[in-house]
Order: structure tokens, then sequence, then C-alpha cells
């Protein structure tokens, strides 16, 4: 009796450490920033799908498209989506353009992922502003 009560005790201090570690897990998962999953993402992988591919200038953005081609029917149910692509924009005119795809993110409670890069010549100022401007509408990932 004295040995199974020994290792009762044992499984529970087990148990107990077990249960921090998760707790631990869950909150630093919350922590990430990311509150909403992907609105695209592989089936297979997980691996998340791109909606666009912004490169920063001084004073503009361009957009280009990003989506997988098995996207293609996805990508009309997003109002103003397939329009944007191609087009350089301030951030004053990404702010007014992208607010329907944005709704959509929202009632379908997940973000669409962009890809972001920056031209050389753009400096350390404007960069933080217009990341600060996609940010607000998407997730990004930033090439190196």
């Amino acid at each position: 009796i004295e040995q199974l009560l020994a290792q009762m005790q044992t499984t529970q201090q087990e148990q107990q450490s077990l249960q921090g570690q998760v707790a631990y897990l869950q909150k630093k998962l919350k922590g990430n920033g990311l509150d909403h999953p992907p609105c695209w993402a592989d089936a297979q992988t997980g691996a998340v799908e791109y909606l666009y591919t912004i490169t920063l200038y001084e004073k503009q953005m361009h957009i280009t498209a990003a989506w997988p081609k098995h996207r293609l029917t996805d990508l009309q149910s997003i109002p103003n989506a397939h329009n944007l692509a191609g087009k350089t924009l301030s951030q004053a005119q990404l702010a007014q353009q992208v607010q329907p795809i944005f709704a959509w993110s929202k009632a379908h409670n997940c973000r669409h992922f962009v890809r972001i890069k920056d031209d050389q010549a753009t400096s350390k100022s404007a960069f933080k502003k217009q990341m600060l401007a996609i940010e607000a509408y998407f997730y990004k990932y930033l090439q190196r």
C-alpha cells in the first residue's frame, strides 16, 4: 500500500508539471500576435498561401498577385482582391482599396497573408510607416 501511495504521489506531481507545461505553451501560442488563422492554407501541409507580394518604395507600394492558381475561384468571392493586383498605391489609397478585402477576412474570422519586399532605396522611416499600414489589414512575411 505504501508503494502504491508513493507511485500515486509521483504521478500526481508529474501530472501537475505537464499541466503547467501545457498552460505555458498555450500562453506562448496566444502571444505570437496572430489572433486569426490564415484565410488560405495548403490542405495537406498547412503552409500559408499568400494573397499578394507587396514591394515597398519611398512613397508608395506596388502590389503583385501571389495567390496560387488553385485559389482563382476562391479569389472571386473576395471583393476587390483581383483588382488590387498590379497597382501601385500610396498608404492612403491602400487603406481605401483594401477595406473590402479586410471586411471579408473579418467576416470569415481569418487574415490574408502577404509577402513584403523593400526597394533598396526605401528609407527606414518610410519602410516602418508602410509596414504599419500593411499590418493593419494583413499578416505579413518579410522576404529577406
